[in-house]
């Protein structure tokens, strides 16, 4: 069956935040050892191991935003194959990002916030229509009656 045009886009746009993960990341990696380096030159009693621990923080959330971007390109990867467990994880992760902006509108509202959302549900409705869903699924009883 032929990839719905929304697929394709759902997938591009997650190879794009994969990028920007993995440019975040690295930002991250060096930030963390800039930060260490200036607190370690530091005349400040303690400002080695304050650098340290600064670092080593930056070092942890850069490995978990690299290991995002990496599921970001999988899965827009999985997508763009009409990977079925590609398709679920994007539902799941999207409904994980569209409680976490409900919970951050709670404390402030914005126009912007209420368009992520929008278009959170729509991706949500999108890869559950049945025609939609039926493409990924086809690709399975394909290789399952091969």
């Amino acid at each position: 069956m032929k990839r719905p045009a929304g697929v394709t886009v759902i997938s591009i746009l997650q190879f794009i935040a994969g990028a920007f993960c993995v440019l975040f990341a690295i930002l991250a990696f060096a930030g963390g050892g800039m930060l260490a380096t200036v607190m370690s030159q530091s005349q400040a009693q303690g400002g080695g191991a304050l650098g340290a621990i600064a670092g080593a923080g930056l070092a942890v959330i850069g490995v978990v935003i690299l290991a995002l971007g990496v599921l970001y390109g999988l899965t827009g990867w999985g997508m763009l194959g009409l990977k079925n467990w590609a398709r679920m994880v994007t539902i799941v992760f999207t409904a994980i990002a569209g409680l976490w902006g409900i919970w951050g509108m709670i404390s402030h509202f914005s126009i912007v916030s209420l368009i992520v959302l929008a278009f959170y549900a729509w991706v949500i409705w999108y890869l559950v229509k049945p025609d939609v869903a039926g493409a990924f699924k086809g690709t399975q009883s394909a290789a399952a009656s091969a």
